[in-house]
């Protein structure tokens, strides 16, 4: 016998939830801020390409719109790009992990001091092609022990919150 109910839950959960409920109902709509496209190239699966997808794409995109792109390593596991930004470049002065960070520090609404600053650092991440990196931490040495959890990432009230940030970031650099 199979039981029924309605459930409601009290708000939105935050992306990565594997337990609870989660309402898969469409959200309100929202009013799109972002004036910069954002693209992900994402597996479950290791060894799929993600990286050299995601590089080969930036690269066309950068080419054919002749303006910057910048290419952000979000890959918690295995950050392909960081390894080859550091390989390439040296290592990095700002991280994805310092603009989740700092913008949480920030109370302003949008993070608008931390987008400047991580743009600032940012300009020394200019790579041939034009486009400007952002790994996913500094220190990619040490990825067991990455500070970032999706709770982090957003919430019911503004659930696109980390593409609103990098999308100010990426207008600050004339992405």
């Amino acid at each position: 016998e199979i039981e029924s109910g309605l459930v409601r839950p009290s708000a939105r959960q935050p992306f990565g939830v594997v337990d609870g409920i989660i309402d898969f109902r469409r959200p309100a709509a929202q009013a799109n801020k972002r004036h910069i496209p954002i693209a992900a190239a994402l597996s479950v699966k290791g060894g799929t390409g993600r990286t050299t997808t995601a590089v080969a794409f930036a690269l066309h995109w950068a080419e054919s719109a002749k303006r910057p792109i910048m290419l952000v390593d979000a890959d918690l596991e295995a950050p392909g790009i960081s390894y080859l930004f550091e390989a390439f470049a040296g290592r990095p002065k700002i991280s994805l992990e310092d603009l989740i960070t700092l913008a949480h520090a920030e109370e302003a609404d949008g993070a608008p001091a931390t987008t400047r600053f991580v743009a600032e650092r940012l300009r020394d991440h200019h790579l041939p092609g034009d486009i400007f990196v952002l790994p996913l931490r500094r220190d990619i040495a040490e990825l067991a022990s990455s500070s970032i959890r999706p709770e982090h990432l957003s919430t019911p009230d503004r659930p696109f919150a980390l593409a609103d940030l990098l999308s100010d970031v990426a207008a600050h650099l004339g992405a």
